[in-house]
């Protein structure tokens, strides 16, 4: 098992796992690896696996692909080697498959959207209520309600309406335009779309407003978060 650690000035530390043999890297949402930055392509660049060992291969974006420290077009990459994409500093591992730990972010992020997404939800629930020393198979419903972002951040749903942008930060936005809101209604929360051209999905379906429950993924503009509450 190989993973990918994913390293930013300022921010947490990130990993994700390399579950298939290739993994697009990019700034759209369509990318698997999404590294949004203005300084990364749409798509940027691939991890490929070839035989027992991986390559990086930059796929023609505008700023170029380093690898420990000089430009790239395709190379053997193995652990230690460093690729710079944008401001993200990328460094391959190799796992013991024997490993007990699924998730090993010293920063306690676990379930960031940048793991792999094969990675089932439970173990997910389960890794995040032990990270808070929630007894173990304590339901997410003794939590306060509240949207967990990709960057390990945790905004709590309180009040009656909070709407992104203004209260939930999201990017890819233009200040002017609404970018949707979240709703209290009766036993939970309900999501809503705000200007047409802001997409917000739950679960990765255009919606124009859904009903969260318990570990949706919801994604408005360019942020993404999940759901955690009744």
């Amino acid at each position: 098992m190989a993973r990918v650690l994913i390293e930013e000035e300022g921010a947490p530390v990130r990993y994700y796992r390399l579950v298939t043999d290739a993994v697009v890297i990019g700034r759209a949402d369509t990318a698997d690896l999404v590294l949004p930055d203005t300084g990364v392509s749409r798509t940027h660049a691939l991890i490929g696996r070839r035989g027992d060992g991986w390559y990086i291969e930059d796929k023609g974006s505008a700023n170029g692909t380093q690898l420990n420290g000089s430009p790239v077009a395709e190379a053997p990459i193995g652990p230690g080697d460093i690729v710079v994409v944008g401001k993200f500093s990328l460094r391959l591992e190799l796992e013991d498959e024997g490993e007990g730990a699924e998730y090993t972010d010293p920063s306690g992020n676990l379930g960031d959207d940048l793991t792999s997404p094969a990675i089932p939800v439970s173990e997910i629930l389960a890794a995040q209520q032990a990270a808070a020393g929630a007894a173990p198979g304590a339901g997410p419903a003794t939590a306060a309600p509240h949207l967990l972002g990709t960057d390990g951040v945790r905004y709590d749903l309180s009040g009656k309406v909070l709407a992104f942008g203004r209260d939930i930060p999201v990017t890819g936005v233009l200040p002017f335009f609404s970018a949707g809101e979240i709703r209290a209604v009766e036993g939970g929360w309900l999501v809503k779309q705000g200007f047409v051209l802001t997409p917000v999905e739950v679960n990765g379906k255009n919606v124009a407003s859904h009903r969260l429950v318990e570990g949706d993924q919801l994604r408005v503009g360019g942020t993404r978060f999940t759901y955690h509450g009744p």
